[in-house]
C-alpha cells in the first residue's frame, strides 16, 4: 500500500514536469514564429487611428457650433438620420469646427 501512494505521487510529480515542459517549449516556438514572421518587422510601429470626436457643441446666434478631433487632414462629414448635412475638414493637428443651421422643430442627432 505505502509502494502504491509513492508510485502515484511520482507519477503525478512525473507528469506535472512534462507538462510545465511542453508548455514551455510552445511558448517559445509560438514566440520565436512571431518574431521571424515576414509581416512584422523589428522597426515598424502600430498605427493608431484617431476616430473623429465631439468636444464642444453649442448654439450661437440660431446655429449648431460644433468642434471636435480626428486624424490630421481628414474631412469630417456630419449627417443626420443618413441625411448629408455638411462637411468641414480637420488641420494639420486634427482639430475641426462646424456650423450647421438648427432645425428648432425637431430633434436633431448628428453624427
Amino acid at each position: 500500500m505505502k509502494f502504491r501512494v509513492i508510485a502515484m505521487l511520482l507519477t503525478g510529480f512525473a507528469l506535472a514536469i512534462s507538462l510545465l515542459w511542453a508548455s514551455e517549449f510552445i511558448t517559445r516556438d509560438e514566440q520565436e514564429a512571431e518574431l521571424t514572421s515576414p509581416d512584422v518587422q523589428a522597426d515598424e510601429k502600430p498605427i493608431a487611428i484617431r476616430p473623429p470626436s465631439f468636444l464642444t457643441v453649442s448654439e450661437i446666434e440660431g446655429a449648431l457650433r460644433m468642434s471636435g478631433v480626428s486624424e490630421p487632414n481628414t474631412t469630417i462629414v456630419l449627417s443626420q438620420g443618413g441625411t448629408r448635412l455638411g462637411e468641414t475638414k480637420a488641420d494639420e493637428d486634427g482639430t475641426w469646427v462646424s456650423a450647421l443651421p438648427i432645425n428648432s422643430r425637431d430633434t436633431q442627432a448628428i453624427t
